[in-house]
C-alpha cells in the first residue's frame, strides 16, 4: 500500500482549529452520537488529503492483530467500512486496489485464520465502499471479490453469519453482478457466477437476502448467457421460495414486505423465457382443483401467472395458451370465491393482450391466435346457448375479459358471438334470462368502449411506434364499423327490453338496471345511433329518474347513465335533460317534491367534468356544471325575494353545486385559469339580493326591494346560504392571484369586502369607510353584514395586504358594531359582526393591529379597557354584549396561539363571579376549544394549532380547580364548574390525563350539577375516557362513581331522574366500562346494588338506556372473583 504518511497516527497535531479525532477515540466511546461525529471527522481529513487510507489501516491495524479479541476486530472492521462510506472523494485506484485486496484475503482466508473469521461482515461492507467509488474503482479486481464472496461460503463461513452479515456480502456480488458484468463474464465465467450464487442462497430465508438475491436472478435471467443447466439450477434455487409465506409482516420499514418480495420473485420467473416450460406446468399444476392451497397462496399462483403471461415473448405464451384456458375457465364457471374468478378474468386478459402483440390479420380465421381466439369465443357461445340460467353471467365476464385486451380481440366479437346472441333473445320468454343476456351484451358493449378509450389514450400518449400507428389507425376504423350491420337489432332489443322490464321492475330490478345501463353504452358510441335515437334515449332516462318514487337502484343506476350521456354530450343535456327537469320543478309546490327533482340533477351535473372536447370552448370541462348553473340562476332572477321556499331550495342547490364539482376541479383542473369558474355565479346572486341604496343621508349597500314582508327566518337562510356560496367561491383550489375576483388587478375601488360588487359612482368611493359601521342600521344594511363577513371568510392569509382594509380599525368597528349597536342591529348581525372579528383576529392577527384612532393602541389593549370598563358600566345589555365579545376574540386567539389569548383567558375567568352574567361567562368557555365548522374552519385558511390544547390547560384548568376549591358559595362553585367542564370537554384526553387525580373528583361534583344536562354529559363524558387510562383513579373513587351514575340512571314514575336521555345512556356506559377496567373483587362487593338499579334502568322509556342497561346488566352478573 502506498506509504504516504500524515499525522494521523502519531506525532504533533497539525495546526487545524479542533483536534483531530483518532479510531482508537472510536473504538472507546459508547456514545452512538459521538461516534457518529469521530466516523465523520476522519472521513473528512481522508477528503481534505490530511489523511491517508494508509494511515487509516495502520491506525487500525493494532486492534485486528492475531492476538487481538474477536468482537474488537469486528468492531474495529466496522469502523474501517463507516469511514470509508463517509469519504466523499474517491481513493487513487492503486490505493482502492491494495486496501481491496486486502479485504479479500481476509475473505478467502486461505490460511483457517481464526482471526480473519471475525469481521467477515465489515470486509464486505468495506469492500462495497470501495466499490461505490466508480471509475477509480479496479475492474479487473472485480473478479477476485466476487472469487471471495463466494470463497466465504466454500469454507463454511456463511451458514455462522447472521443475516446481516449474509445480506452484505450479497450486496456487493450484486453491485459487481450489475455494474462490471462484462468483467466477470470474461475472468468468471457466467455459469461460475450463477453457480455461486445458488450454493450462497442453498439455506437462505430472510426477506432482506432474498430480495438482493432475487434482483441478481433477475439480473442473470435478462442480460447473461448461461448454459441450460445453470438456468435449471436458479429456477430449483428461487423457485423454492414460491409462493412467498413470511410467517409475520415485519415492523422495520427497512425489510422488504411479502408484496415487494412477490414482485421480485414474479421477475424472476419471467426474466427469460428458458423458464416458461417450467413455470406454466407448475402453475397450472397448483390451480388443480385438487391441490389444497389457501386463498392468500392461490391467488399468488394467479398473480405469478398473470405476471409470466405478460413478460414472457410471445411464441412461448401461444404455445401455452390453450393450457391456460384449460386450467382456469372451471374456476369462472364453477368456482364460487369471487376473488378467484376475478383473478382468473384477469389470465384471460392478459392472454389476450399478449397474443395481441403480433400484428395479425384481421380476416385471417387459419392462423394460430385466430383459430384459439374462436374456439375460446365458440365454446362461450356454446355454454350460453345450452345453458341460459347457469353459466350465462360468468360467460359474459370471459368474452368482456378476451375482448376488451385489444381490437384484434375484440374483432371477433361481432363476428362469432353477437349474431348468436341476437337470435337467442328472441326466443327468451323468462325475464331473468332476458336479465342475463342483457348483462352479456352489455359487457360486449363495455369492451368495445374500452378498447377505444384505450386506442384514444394511446394516440393521446403518442406510445405508439410507427409500425403499429398504421395497423390501430386501421383498427380503429374497423371497432367504429364492427357493430353497423347489428345496430337496428340492438337497438330493437334494448327497446323492447325498456318496455318490458318496466313492467317487471318490481319483481326483476336488474332487468330495468340492466336495460339502463346498456342504454348508457349505446349512446357512449359515436356515431352510431341517429339523433333521434339519441334524444328518445335520453328522454327515456330522464323519465325514469323523475318518475322514482324511492332512490332505490334502478334510480341510482338511471341517474349515473345519464350522467353519463350528459358529460358526453353536454349539448343534449342543456336542450333536453335541463329542460326536462325544470319543466317539473316548476310544477311542484312543496319543498319534498322540488328537492326530489333537484337531488338527482345535482349529481348528474357536478360530481364530473365533461368528457366533451371542444377547440371552441377553452373550459369545455365546465360546460354542464355552467348550464346547470345558469339555469338555476335564471330562475333565481325570476323570483322576487318574498318566494323565500324556492330562493332557499335554489341557493341550496348552487351551494351544492360549487361544494360537489370544486372537489372533482381538484383532480381534474381546468384548462384555463384567466377567469374564475364560480365569479359569475357570486355576482349575478349579490346582484340579486344587494344594491346602493343613494337616497339615504348617508348611502350605504343593502338589501333589494322591500324585505319588511318577508320571514326574518327565511331571509338569513336565503343570505346564509348566498355568503356561503360566495365563501366556497373564494377558497376553492380553483382561486388564483390573478383570478381572485374579490380584488383583482383592474379593480381600484373601495374594497369588495363592503360595495359586495356594486358598481359606485365617483362620488360614493368613501362608501368603504361608512358600510362597516353598521350600529344605526338601516336594517338591511346591517343585514348585509353577513355578506361581507363571508367574503372575508374566504380569503387567504397571504392575501391580507391586497384587502383594502385596515385590519385594527375595520376589527375595532366590529366591536362597536356588537356592543353599541341598536335594535336595527340583530343578534344575526352582530353574531356576523363577531366572526368578521374573528377572522381578523384568527387569520390576520389583529391583536397586534395599530388603531389610529384609538391614539394608537392596539386592538388587543382596546378590547382590554372595554371589558375593564364594565365594572362601572350600568348598562347591562353593554357589558352582556362586551363579554360576549371577549369569547368570541378569545376563541380567535387561543386557536391561533395569538400573545394575547392568556390575558384574554384570564379576563374571561375575573367575569364569572358577576352576578347577573356569571353563568353566561362560564358557559363560553365551550366555545374555545370546540370544533368549528364556520369561519375558523381550517377549510377557511384559519390558525388551528395544535399547541392550543396545551396551552389552554396551562393557562387556566389548574386556576378553575383553585376558585372551585376555595370558593363558598355553591352558585359560585357551580358556575366554575360550568366553565372548567367547559374546557375539558373537548381537549384531548392526553392533555388532561395526567392530572387525573386532581380533576376526577370534580368531574363526579358535576355529575350533580342542577339544571345544566350539558354539563352532566360532559362530566360523564370526561370520566368514561379517564376509566380505561386511569383504572387506579377510578378505583379510589369507585363507590362515588357508582352512587353518581346510578342517580343518574334511576327514572322511575315516582322519583324520576334529574338527567336527559344522553345523560343516563352515557352513565350506563360509565357503569359498563367498569367491568372492564377495575379489577373483580372491588366490582364483587358492589355487585348486587348496581344490579338493583340496573334492574330499574332496563325499564327505562327510552330504548337506548334500556338497551344498554340489558347490556350492563349482563356483564355485571358475569363478574367473578379474582377477574
Amino acid at each position: 500500500m502506498a506509504s504516504t504518511i500524515d499525522n494521523g497516527g502519531g506525532g504533533a497535531p497539525l495546526p487545524h482549529a479542533h483536534r483531530d479525532r483518532t479510531v482508537q477515540e472510536c473504538l472507546e466511546t459508547e456514545l452512538d452520537s459521538e461516534h457518529a461525529t469521530i466516523v465523520q471527522d476522519i472521513a473528512g481529513r481522508i477528503d481534505l488529503g490530511v489523511y491517508t487510507i494508509t494511515a487509516l489501516v495502520r491506525d487500525t491495524q493494532y486492534y485486528i492483530t492475531e492476538n487481538a479479541p474477536l468482537p474488537q476486530v469486528a468492531r474495529a472492521m466496522g469502523i474501517m467500512a463507516e469511514i470509508l462510506a463517509q469519504v466523499q472523494v474517491p481513493l487513487a485506484r492503486a490505493d482502492i486496489h491494495v486496501f481491496a485486496q486486502y479485504l479479500w484475503d481476509r475473505l478467502i482466508n486461505s490460511g483457517s485464520d481464526v482471526q480473519y473469521r471475525a469481521g467477515v461482515q465489515q470486509s464486505a461492507e468495506a469492500l462495497g465502499a470501495l466499490i461505490n467509488m466508480g471509475k477509480n474503482w479496479p475492474r479487473q479486481d472485480s473478479a477476485e471479490v466476487v472469487t471471495a464472496v463466494f470463497a466465504v461460503d466454500g469454507n463454511g463461513v456463511l451458514k455462522d453469519l447472521k443475516a446481516s452479515g449474509r445480506l452484505s456480502l450479497l450486496k456487493v456480488l450484486a453491485l459487481l453482478v450489475k455494474e462490471y458484468a462484462k468483467e466477470l463474464k470474461r475472468d468468471i465465467g457466467g455459469d461460475n457466477v450463477g453457480r455461486g450464487l445458488v450454493s450462497m442462497a442453498q439455506l437462505e430465508k430472510d426477506p432482506s437476502c432474498l430480495r438482493v438475491l432475487f434482483g441478481m436472478y433477475e439480473e442473470l435471467g435478462k442480460s447473461w448467457e448461461l448454459q441450460s443447466e445453470t438456468y435449471v439450477l436458479i429456477w430449483e434455487s428461487y423457485v423454492r421460495y414460491f409462493p412467498i409465506t413470511l410467517a409475520k409482516a415485519a415492523t422495520d420499514p427497512s425489510v422488504p414486505k411479502p408484496d415487494e418480495l412477490r414482485a421480485l420473485l414474479a421477475a424472476c420467473f419471467v426474466s427469460n423465457d428458458i423458464y416458461a416450460p417450467e413455470a406454466f406446468p407448475r402453475l397450472i399444476d397448483m390451480l388443480d382443483t385438487n391441490q389444497d392451497l389457501s386463498a392468500n397462496t392461490k391467488k399468488d399462483v394467479f398473480d405469478t401467472m398473470v405476471a409470466c403471461i405478460s413478460g414472457y415473448g410471445f411464441a412461448v405464451v401461444l404455445e401455452w395458451a390453450p393450457k391456460i384456458w384449460e386450467s382456469i375457465k372451471f374456476e369462472i364457471w364453477n368456482g364460487e370465491n369471487e376473488d378467484f374468478i376475478s383473478s382468473s378474468l384477469k389470465v384471460i386478459n392478459a392472454l389476450g393482450k399478449k397474443l395481441s402483440t403480433n400484428i395479425q390479420d384481421w380476416d385471417d380465421e387459419l392462423n394460430i391466435v385466430a383459430r384459439f381466439v374462436i374456439g375460446i369465443l365458440k365454446e362461450c357461445t356454446g355454454k350460453i346457448l345450452d345453458s341460459r340460467q347457469r353459466f350465462m353471467l360468468s360467460t359474459g365476464r370471459i368474452i368482456h375479459a378476451l375482448s376488451c385486451a385489444s381490437m384484434y380481440m375484440f374483432s371477433w366479437l361481432p363476428k362469432k358471438v353477437l349474431p348468436s346472441l341476437l337470435t337467442l333473445w328472441g326466443e327468451l320468454s323468462l325475464n331473468s334470462e332476458k336479465t342475463s343476456l342483457l348483462d352479456v351484451f352489455n359487457r360486449g358493449l363495455q369492451a368495445r368502449y374500452d378498447v377505444e378509450s384505450q386506442l384514444m389514450a394511446d394516440f393521446k400518449a403518442n406510445t405508439l411506434n410507427e409500425a403499429t400507428i398504421a395497423y390501430s389507425i386501421d383498427g380503429g376504423q374497423r371497432i367504429l364499423k364492427s357493430l353497423a350491420p347489428f345496430k337496428e337489432r340492438l337497438v330493437e332489443v334494448y327497446w323492447s327490453a325498456l318496455r318490458e322490464s318496466a313492467a317487471a321492475a318490481e319483481g326483476y330490478p336488474a332487468f330495468r338496471i340492466n336495460t339502463i345501463q346498456g342504454l348508457a353504452s349505446l349512446m357512449s358510441m359515436k356515431d352510431f345511433l341517429s339523433d333521434m335515437e339519441r334524444g328518445a334515449i335520453i328522454d327515456s332516462l330522464n323519465g325514469i329518474v323523475l318518475a322514482a318514487d324511492q332512490r332505490d337502484d334502478i334510480f341510482a343506476a338511471a341517474t349515473v347513465a345519464l350522467k353519463e350521456v350528459s358529460i358526453a354530450d353536454p349539448e343534449r343535456y342543456r336542450t333536453i335533460t335541463l329542460p326536462h327537469f325544470m319543466s317539473k320543478f316548476a310544477e311542484k309546490t312543496d319543498e319534498e317534491a322540488m328537492v326530489h327533482i333537484l337531488d338527482p340533477l345535482l349529481q348528474i351535473s357536478c360530481t364530473s367534468v365533461c368528457t366533451f372536447e371542444s377547440k371552441a370552448e377553452p373550459d369545455a370541462q365546465l360546460l354542464i356544471f355552467n348550464a346547470y348553473q345558469r339555469c338555476l340562476l335564471d330562475l333565481v332572477s325570476k323570483l322576487s325575494l318574498t318566494e323565500t321556499l324556492q330562493l332557499v331550495l335554489l341557493l341550496s342547490a348552487i351551494r351544492r353545486g360549487i361544494e360537489l364539482f370544486d372537489n372533482v376541479l381538484k383532480s381534474e383542473p381546468t384548462t384555463s385559469s384567466a377567469t374564475h369558474p364560480y365569479f359569475f355565479i357570486v355576482y349575478e346572486l349579490f346582484a340579486k339580493f344587494v344594491v346602493i341604496h343613494k337616497g339615504a343621508s348617508v348611502a350605504y349597500v343593502g338589501l333589494k326591494g322591500d324585505t319588511t314582508s318577508i320571514h326574518r327566518v327565511h331571509l338569513r337562510r336565503a343570505l346564509s346560504l348566498l355568503g356561503d356560496i360566495a365563501t366556497l367561491a373564494l377558497r376553492s383550489s380553483q382561486t388564483t392571484a390573478a383570478n381572485n375576483f374579490l380584488y383583482g388587478s383592474a379593480y381600484f375601488g373601495p374594497s369588495r369586502i363592503w360595495t359586495l360588487f356594486c358598481d359606485l359612482d365617483k362620488d360614493l368611493q368613501t362608501i368603504g369607510q361608512t358600510q362597516m359601521d353598521v350600529q344605526r342600521g338601516p336594517k338591511d344594511k346591517c343585514m348585509v353584514m353577513a355578506l361581507s363577513m363571508s367574503l372575508i371568510a374566504g380569503v387567504r392569509r397571504e392575501d391580507k395586504n391586497r384587502l383594502g382594509l385596515h385590519i385594527g380599525e375595520v376589527a375595532k368597528a366590529m366591536i362597536q358594531n356588537v356592543v353599541q349597536g341598536d335594535d336595527n342591529s340583530t343578534p344575526y348581525t352582530r353574531v356576523a359582526a363577531l366572526e368578521f372579528l374573528q377572522v381578523l383576529v384568527n387569520k390576520f392577527g389583529a391583536s397586534s393591529d395599530i388603531i389610529p384612532s384609538e391614539d394608537g393602541i392596539t386592538l388587543a389593549e382596546y378590547l382590554e379597557k372595554m371589558v375593564e370598563s364594565t365594572s362601572s358600566n350600568t348598562d347591562n345589555v353593554q357589558v352582556n354584549r362586551i363579554y360576549q365579545t371577549l369569547a368570541y376574540y378569545t376563541t380567535a386567539a387561543v386557536n391561533r396561539c395569538d400573545p394575547s389569548d392568556r390575558k384574554f383567558v384570564k379576563l374571561m375567568v375575573e367575569g364569572i363571579p358577576k352576578r347577573k352574567l356569571g353563568k353566561k361567562v362560564a358557559q363560553s368557555f365551550r366555545m374555545l376549544m370546540a370544533p368549528s365548522s364556520g369561519v375558523l374552519d381550517k377549510a377557511n385558511f384559519a390558525i388551528v394549532r395544535p399547541l392550543r390544547q396545551g396551552r389552554l390547560y396551562a393557562y387556566v384548568v389548574d386556576d378553575l380547580v383553585a376558585l372551585w376549591r376555595t370558593s363558598p358559595h355553591a352558585k359560585l362553585k357551580s358556575k366554575y364548574m360550568v366553565a372548567l367542564v367547559g374546557v375539558l370537554s373537548f381537549l384531548k384526553p392526553s392533555v388532561y390525563l395526567e392530572n387525573a387525580d386532581a380533576i376526577f373528583p370534580l368531574l363526579l361534583e358535576g355529575t350533580n350539577i342542577e339544571d345544566d344536562d350539558w354539563t352532566k354529559l360532559a362530566c360523564i363524558t370526561c370520566i368514561r375516557t379517564i376509566i380505561p387510562f386511569r383504572p387506579k383513579t377510578v378505583t379510589s373513587h369507585l363507590d362515588s362513581v357508582i352512587s353518581r351514575m346510578t342517580d343518574r340512571t334511576r327514572n322511575t314514575y315516582f322519583s324520576p331522574s334529574d338527567s336527559n336521555v344522553q345523560c343516563r345512556s352515557a352513565a350506563i356506559d360509565v357503569l359498563a366500562l367498569l367491568t372492564k377496567h377495575i379489577e373483580g373483587n372491588e366490582l364483587m362487593r358492589r355487585k348486587s346494588k348496581v344490579i338493583i338499579e340496573l334492574n330499574i334502568a332496563v325499564d327505562d322509556m327510552s330504548t337506548v338506556v334500556r338497551d344498554g342497561a340489558q347490556r350492563c346488566k349482563l356483564a355485571w352478573f358475569n363478574l367473578a372473583e379474582g377477574q
